[in-house]
């Protein structure tokens, strides 16, 4: 796999904590300390005490990892660490960082080992302790997440709704369906069997019924994406490189037989575990993995284009009668401006930084209490110490890069133009294929071949792309 630029995204962090002094502290200590223990350096207790931390939470501490390997190459910056810390030796060492043979020194029976686990304890008292304190009062909101209104008492809540910006700048909110263990997917149900026929003011006498919905998303390349970049230094657990995809359909669809249709399709949920070479639909043969439910689209999720908002009269006291996913009569149609919009997740990257960062802050109070009992642990480690635990530098540097991550961020976006003769001259000239592949007759058949259905998405390292499905539907 080709090596990328570094992501702009770690130099505004390094930029950001340059210009706050507890965080550029913070920064500047945990790089220095793995540095020391890439190089086989000696390591000071602060140094111990960090690579302890380091390995007991290697996913955040490969995000450190992979800074030190990008910002390494940057003129200034291991000057700027050397000026922060007072050791001259940093520059040297930031340069010939090898995060492989970090990787090994994390994995040896670190000096504060138990000095770690005792923090992890901490953390997880203080945990239940809130939770406790909640349990009479008025629970606190989870950020980011509601339950559903159909939720059963005592039921595990496996669904988040995560807030994504759409392409006009307004927000849309896709809920994320937990993928449970054992989980395998029922290739029978309904909606794979393409859009029901039903169908309003088109002509009753046409042969065919067409329809425009999205194929498949193929990811080509998801590494390197922002501070996604952590998952590519791969510290011993922290080897799988993953993202977590949401996206958007917006438009319009312009009939000559009515008012404009708007496109709204937001995708059901965030797909999380996406890797190099998976591919999301609804067709089941079209699937990679294709026992994999995060890689499964819903018709919901799939079908773009609908003739009618709605149809009929309604009946005094109630609503019209929705029909979403009716095909159209390519007669009447003329054409759609549909602005498709991917996004990731980063909400499992922020766990990881919010980790290591509040376990650092953790073991440093307690190896303050433990070498004061102890008569200290010599003047300059204890001042460190003193500053670490009262200014709560750990916790700022923490507060920078979450305020940093967005949690849902936009990778990139297409518009897709398609009108009524371009549908036609793919039925005529295009590859035709059916759905379901063997089924005599097929559910519908479909093109996916054309140049105008489909668009690379590409942004920092991410490599996507988004093909759109035509549909033709028999009728007689």
């Amino acid at each position: 796999m080709a090596e990328r630029k570094a992501p702009s995204r770690f130099q505004e962090l390094v930029d950001e904590a340059k210009s706050d002094e507890q965080a550029g502290l913070a920064l500047a200590l945990i790089c220095a300390a793995l540095a020391r223990a890439a190089g086989e350096a000696p390591l000071n207790e602060l140094d111990e005490m960090i690579a302890a931390t380091a390995g007991a939470s290697r996913t955040g501490a490969a995000f450190f990892a992979g800074l030190i390997t990008q910002m390494g190459r940057e003129p200034g910056f291991g000057e700027w660490l050397a000026e922060k810390t007072g050791d001259e030796r940093l520059g040297k060492l930031i340069r010939k960082f090898d995060k492989d043979k970090l990787a090994e020194e994390l994995l040896k029976d670190r000096r504060f080992k138990d000095l770690v686990n005792k923090a992890r304890e901490a953390l997880l008292e203080k945990d239940k302790k809130a939770i406790a304190n909640s349990a009479g009062g008025e629970k606190p909101a989870a950020a980011d997440t509601k339950a559903p209104e159909n939720a059963k008492e005592g039921a595990e809540d496996t669904k988040t709704t995560v807030k994504l910006k759409a392409p006009d700048g307004s927000s849309v909110e896709v809920e994320a369906g937990g993928k449970k263990d054992g989980e395998t997917e029922t290739p029978s149900e309904p909606r794979e069997k393409g859009p029901p026929t039903t169908y309003g003011e088109e002509n009753e006498n046409a042969e065919y019924l067409y329809a425009i919905a999205l194929d498949r998303i193929e990811c080509i390349e998801v590494t390197n994406y922002k501070l996604a970049t952590i998952f590519s230094f791969g510290i011993a657990a922290a080897t799988e490189v993953d993202d977590e995809i949401a996206f958007v359909s917006k438009g319009v669809a312009r009939f000559k037989g009515g008012p404009r249709v708007p496109i709204l399709v937001p995708s059901e949920g965030v797909h999380a575990d996406v890797s190099d070479g998976d591919i999301l639909s609804d067709r089941p043969e079209a699937r990679k993995p294709k026992n994999d439910n995060q890689m499964r689209l819903s018709r919901n999720e799939t079908f773009l284009v609908n003739r009618y908002a709605f149809q009929g009269n309604p009946i005094l006291g109630q609503p019209p009668i929705a029909i979403d996913m009716a095909p159209f009569d390519l007669d009447d149609f003329m054409h759609a401006n549909i602005k498709f919009a991917l996004f990731e997740d980063d909400s499992d990257i922020k766990k990881a930084i919010n980790e290591i960062l509040k376990l650092l802050q953790q073991v440093t109070a307690i190896g303050k209490t433990l070498f004061a009992a102890a008569g200290g642990a010599g003047p300059a480690i204890n001042t460190a110490l003193t500053v670490v635990d009262g200014q709560q530098i750990f916790i700022r540097l923490n507060t920078l890069v979450q305020n940093m991550i967005s949690s849902s961020d936009t990778i990139a976006a297409h518009d897709f133009v398609i009108n009524a003769p371009q549908i036609a001259a793919a039925f005529r000239t295009g590859n035709i294929k059916k759905y379901p592949p063997n089924a005599d007759p097929p559910s519908y058949e479909y093109v996916t071949d054309r140049a105008e259905q489909i668009a690379e998405l590409n942004g920092d390292g991410a490599e996507y792309r988004a093909i759109l499905r035509y549909e033709r539907h028999k009728t007689n």
